[in-house]
This record gives structure tokens, C-alpha cells and sequence, in this order.
């Protein structure tokens, strides 16, 4: 049996049902990917930078100063690389500006 490439006019139905099925399983499948690496940046920034205030607070001796400090500090910075790895998103697919004419060399 020779499969028809997508498209084509001798491509079966079920083939089109299941490359529909296919494209809107990789849909669903790239936003749940999306929202667990969110979810990661904002749990490891919270936990390594509140881990590393921990560490401080232990060999200083203080009493949970810079603990919390850690954490805000993680919560921020997890926020920053969220924004600047899906801010971005709705400009990727923008054709640059035109740039207009070559500059005149001999000047």
C-alpha cells in the first residue's frame, strides 16, 4: 500500500482525519510543554536562590535574614527568564523592517 503524500488528490480521507489528529495533538502537546518549563523556572529559581540564601543565613548564623531574600530574589529572576524565553513569542513570525535603499558609497 503507497501512501500519498499530504495534500495530494489521491490522499484518503483517513489519512487526512489522521494527519489533522496528529497536528492538533503537537498543538496541545507544545502548550503543555510551555507551561512546565514556566512552572520549572519559577520552582528551581525559588529553590536554588532560596537554598542559596539558606547556605548564607547558615555559615552567617543569623536567623532567617537571608533566607526569604533568596527567595524573592529566585522568584524574580525566574520571572525574567520566563519573560525573555516567551516574550518574544509573537514577534518571531514579524518579516524584519525594510531597511530601505542601499547607502550611496560615493559620497
Amino acid at each position: 500500500m503507497a501512501i500519498s503524500p499530504p495534500g495530494s488528490p489521491t490522499e484518503s480521507r483517513a489519512d487526512r482525519a489522521h494527519r489533522a489528529r496528529r497536528e492538533l495533538n503537537r498543538a496541545q502537546t507544545q502548550g503543555l510543554d510551555q507551561a512546565s518549563i514556566v512552572l520549572s523556572y519559577l520552582i528551581s529559581g525559588v529553590l536554588l536562590w532560596g537554598g542559596a540564601g539558606w547556605l548564607v543565613d547558615h555559615l552567617a548564623g543569623t536567623r532567617h535574614l537571608f533566607t526569604p531574600i533568596g527567595i524573592v530574589i529566585g522568584a524574580g529572576l525566574g520571572c525574567y527568564l520566563i519573560i525573555h524565553r516567551f516574550g518574544a513569542l509573537g514577534r518571531r513570525g514579524t518579516p524584519p523592517a525594510d531597511p530601505g535603499p542601499p547607502p550611496d558609497r560615493d559620497r
